[in-house]
């Protein structure tokens, strides 16, 4: 999940540019370093992010590494759950051949 609204993190972080797209202790922001971690252990094409409609082009941008169909939007601001169940229906979606 990759969402926020950039109010935890300010006046470093805003809604366009939330805590997940700011470099703090290197040159690559958080969410870039946290791929790059996962990275090692799974394939990128099985890594999903659900963020907010306002910040998926920045991060389909951030994350280039990423199919860009692995970037989801959620269309309304709904919590953790609703972001779980979005990203649940996805995934099941995009492997449903496989595990059927």
């Amino acid at each position: 999940m990759a969402g926020g609204s950039g109010e935890r993190f300010w006046p470093l972080s805003r809604k366009r540019r939330p805590k997940q797209l700011l470099s703090l202790l290197t040159d690559k922001t958080m969410l870039k370093e946290s791929i790059e971690r996962i990275s090692s252990l799974i394939s990128t094409d099985d890594i999903f992010i659900i963020t907010s409609e306002i910040l998926l082009e920045p991060i389909r941008n951030e994350l280039v590494e990423l199919p860009p169909e692995n970037v989801i939007a959620e269309p309304y601001k709904r919590n953790t759950a609703p972001c779980l169940a979005l990203s649940a229906a996805f995934i099941m979606s995009k492997y449903a051949d496989e595990y059927s």
